[in-house]
This record gives C-alpha cells, sequence and structure tokens, in this order.
C-alpha cells in the first residue's frame, strides 16, 4: 500500500526535487511543468505502478480521469481534449495527480468534472477525495511561499491584473488563483460565481474566521 501522506506534504515533497531541478539546471521553476512532475512521480515516491499516459479525449460531462489499466501495473490520465484553457487543462492534469499520489490504493478509477474539481468542502467523519485533490493542485502548482512575494495577503488593492499576473506565472485559471488568493488573504473577500444571471457558488475568504461552503442555486 502506498505511503499515506496529507496533499501539502505531497506537494511539498515534489517541490523539494523541482527545487533541486530547477538550480542545478538554471531552469524557472514556474509555471509547473506538470507532464514531467507526473511521469516522474512514481520515482519519487519509489511506486511501482507508474504513471504512463497523458492523453487527450473527448469526455463528455468530465474534465478528467485516472484510471488504472487491466493488468494494475500502470496509470493513465484522460483530460478534456474540447477544454480550450490552458490554465483549467494543468489544474486537472495536477488534480488526477493528486488522485493517483493521496488516492490510487483506493480505486483503480477517478472521473472529475466540474463540481468535484470546485469541490473543497470537508466532513468530520469521512475523507473527501476530492477536497484533497484539490488542496494538493493548489499546493503544488501555486505554493503560499512562492504566492505571498507575489500577493501580501494584508494588500487590500488586489485586482483582476493582479490575479491574471498570477494565472500566468502558474499556469493555471483566474479562478483557481483567486481561490488559491482566499485560502491565505487576511481580507475579507468573496468569490461569486455567476452564470446566466444565476449564482452557482460562492466561496469566502478564511480572515473572519469561517469560510462558505459552495453552494448552487440555480436548481
Amino acid at each position: 500500500m502506498a505511503e499515506k501522506l496529507k496533499p501539502p506534504a505531497a506537494a511539498n515533497r515534489l517541490h523539494k526535487i523541482l527545487d533541486t531541478v530547477c538550480n542545478i539546471h538554471g531552469m524557472d521553476k514556474f509555471p509547473i511543468k506538470i507532464d514531467d512532475v507526473i511521469y516522474e512521480a512514481s520515482n519519487i515516491f519509489g511506486w511501482k505502478d507508474p504513471i504512463k499516459k497523458i492523453v487527450p479525449v473527448d469526455m463528455d460531462g468530465f474534465d478528467g480521469a485516472l484510471l488504472k489499466n487491466k493488468s494494475k501495473t500502470s496509470w493513465s490520465i484522460l483530460f478534456n481534449e474540447n477544454v480550450r484553457s490552458t490554465g483549467r487543462i494543468n489544474y486537472t492534469k495536477a488534480h488526477e495527480l493528486g488522485h493517483y499520489i493521496l488516492h490510487k490504493d483506493l480505486n483503480d478509477k477517478f472521473e472529475c468534472g466540474k463540481s468535484e474539481l470546485h469541490d473543497f468542502t470537508t466532513t468530520q467523519d469521512n475523507i473527501n477525495i476530492e477536497n484533497e485533490a484539490n488542496t494538493f493542485a493548489s499546493y503544488l502548482l501555486m505554493p503560499f511561499d512562492d504566492f505571498r512575494l507575489q500577493i501580501d495577503p494584508k494588500d487590500s488593492t488586489v485586482n483582476f491584473d493582479f490575479f491574471s499576473q498570477c494565472a500566468n506565472r502558474y499556469g493555471v485559471s483566474l479562478t483557481a488563483t483567486i481561490l488559491r488568493w482566499l485560502d491565505y488573504t487576511e481580507i475579507n473577500a468573496l468569490l461569486i460565481l455567476s452564470v446566466d444571471g444565476f449564482m452557482k457558488w460562492a466561496w469566502s475568504s478564511k480572515c473572519n474566521g469561517t469560510h462558505q461552503v459552495p453552494t448552487s442555486l440555480d436548481g
């Protein structure tokens, strides 16, 4: 059985390797070259069932998937080829990598759509694997130590230009960037996603001691 890791610890282990490689070769660390990390993950953790394929497919209703092969010797990551946002694809790949590192002993197949990729809910009794995969993806692609250098948690003047710069730096979507900022800012703030006049979900900063759960209000 694979070693059980918490999402931040798993991401930090990968960052230590990335820092070493980038320092040796004089490479820029960001944006994280997620495909390279995926293919090296099994070697880093010492596992014998690597991810061997990252495949774009026409997926109806899913952004990504992690699948074990029939012989149970390797895995494949699939991502929806119809998604146009490179940042969203990178985040999806990181999310599926999170399932591989954190949950591969729980299931042979993980299929993830928009609801799973925006799921940061927690429960007292059960582990939410989608929450863990999202937390891992955020820590891997947008580590706090670097993120804080880009945006001061006490700065109340942040705007979409700042967020766009960070999204470009980390190779993720604008939504993922703002959610990451909400996770550590000391400013009272709320992100609302509205589609066709209906609020799909909302997410608040933690600074007032509460953290609002995304809530669908359109159906």
